[in-house]
């Protein structure tokens, strides 16, 4: 197994699909390994610092992007979508909170409650 060139795996869950689910800040990736040991690579589109992640019941996994302070998700089929500027985010044992970064401000926290 080999991850990119900055450092290896940061925080790590179980996705919905049976998947390890990773997140490589350093290299702005979502990663997924198989119970096979096959690993697959997600390039975030802009540099953002990926770092929690939690599995929801909706089939996605949720996940902090550090430097642009959102929140984001990504489907198992590795498709990104940016939710929110602030907010919070459940999943069934975890929880990733997005709050104020820099100089933006949160005005108003928003729940995601992935249970």
């Amino acid at each position: 197994m080999k991850f990119g060139p900055a450092v290896g795996p940061d925080r790590m869950t179980t996705g919905p699909d049976g998947n390890m689910w990773f997140t490589e800040p350093f290299n702005n990736k979502i990663s997924r390994i198989t119970p096979a040991g096959v690993m697959t690579e997600f390039p975030l589109p802009i540099p953002t610092y990926p770092r929690d992640i939690v599995a929801g019941p909706d089939g996605n996994l949720w996940f902090t992007e550090f430097n642009a302070g959102q929140l984001a998700r990504i489907t198992t089929a590795g498709v990104v979508t940016e939710v929110q500027k602030c907010g919070v985010a459940r999943g069934a044992l975890e929880e990733v909170r997005v709050t104020a970064f820099g100089s933006r401000r949160c005005m108003g926290t928003e729940r995601y409650d992935l249970q």
